[in-house]
């Protein structure tokens, strides 16, 4: 073979090289991108997400704590039991909740309990009687607004939270409202589907590692539904370390699904 012959295959294999490598370059280049793209868009997904249930909740304490202000509710704690216009203003007390019962869609329940955690007066009149001062709903409730970790609701069987807050005046302690409340609305919130595509979805996990908000691929997971990943565990090592922690990562890992 003549050397120019040989000089132009050479340059050909070359030049053939460094387009496949170019091309592959670019591929993976692009791949990249796309990949961070995906990953932007997730991030932000689930950060709006997170912002629409701190909005949710807060505007819930919001509501139970004007509803705590009530007067009228406030002169039925401090009225005794041997009052003669005791039961009249029972009545009225118990008419009140009903009345603001019914404006709060999201709650289903509102009760009241006296200083010493004893349900006074509530919408559901079996309660009224029980005995709650060992209920974290009481004991964090006299302290301020407190959102208890979700339960079964033993009046409905369903899914269900409360929220608590103290009935204060003059700085004295008169007693506890609690709303009782339904996941419908976290529920509506974590399952919107908008941006997640074909198979993403969101989901609450509670500090025990339990889903508590619905799952997109499987039923009845309230309280049942284990979510043991990397990124849980990561989440909740990291909790005990600082008292509030906002963490934003993407991460591919094997689901509770079993699939990456």
């Amino acid at each position: 073979m003549k050397i120019q012959t040989k000089i132009l295959v050479i340059m050909l294999s070359a030049i053939l090289i460094t387009g496949v490598i170019s091309a592959v370059a670019s591929q993976v280049v692009a791949r990249n991108i796309v990949e961070q793209d995906v990953y932007n868009h997730l991030e932000t997904t689930a950060q709006s997400r997170k912002n629409h249930i701190e909005a949710f909740l807060a505007g819930e304490k919001e509501r139970i704590e004007l509803m705590a202000s009530s007067f009228v509710i406030k002169n039925f704690l401090t009225a005794g039991k041997e009052d003669s216009d005791y039961a009249a203003q029972y009545e009225v007390a118990t008419a009140r909740l009903s009345s603001m019962l019914r404006t709060a869609r999201t709650f289903n329940k509102l009760s009241v309990l006296d200083e010493n955690g004893i349900v006074v007066a509530s919408t559901e009149e079996d309660f009224v009687g029980s005995d709650k001062s060992a209920d974290s709903s009481f004991l964090e409730g006299r302290k301020g607004t407190y959102i208890k970790d979700v339960h079964v609701c033993k009046l409905t069987g369903e899914p269900a939270m409360s929220i608590a807050t103290p009935m204060v005046d003059n700085n004295e302690l008169l007693g506890i409202m609690v709303a009782g409340m339904s996941l419908t609305e976290l529920d509506e919130i974590t399952t919107d589907r908008t941006g997640l595509g074909e198979t993403g979805e969101i989901y609450l996990v509670n500090k025990d590692g339990y889903m508590i908000t619905r799952s997109r691929f499987i039923d009845d997971t309230f309280l049942k539904q284990e979510v043991d990943t990397p990124e849980s565990r990561e989440c909740w090592e990291l909790s005990g370390e600082e008292e509030e922690i906002e963490r934003e990562e993407v991460d591919i890992y094997e689901s509770y699904r079993g699939k990456r």
